[in-house]
């Protein structure tokens, strides 16, 4: 029973049910089947996301935000708010580190 247009509670929070394929798919920042889905690590990707060599890259739920080296996390995470951070609502994608509705 992996049909997600009888259930949407089947995909899981960090997913979207796409009723055209009846399949549940992680939304933009996670990473799974659908049904169970986890925080990809963008600062540990191939690629250093953060342009800037005095940034260093903190890693969040569903995203990722760059840090100036004199703050800490949390003060960085406050100030700027996060790129995407928590995933977007259930019809929303992240696109340019902005929630934005499909």
């Amino acid at each position: 029973a992996t049909d997600c247009t009888l259930s949407d509670n089947i995909c899981d929070r960090h997913a979207f049910c796409v009723k055209s394929l009846k399949m549940c798919f992680c939304q933009n920042g996670y990473a799974g089947d659908g049904f169970t889905c986890h925080d990809v690590n963008e600062c540990e990707a191939k690629k250093e996301p953060c342009s800037s060599a005095s940034d260093r890259c903190v890693n969040v739920h569903g995203g990722y935000i760059c840090c100036g080296g004199d703050k800490d996390d949390e003060a960085c995470i406050k100030d700027q708010g996060a790129f995407c951070a928590g995933g977007c609502g259930l019809h929303a994608m992240c696109v340019n580190e902005t929630c934005t509705c499909q």
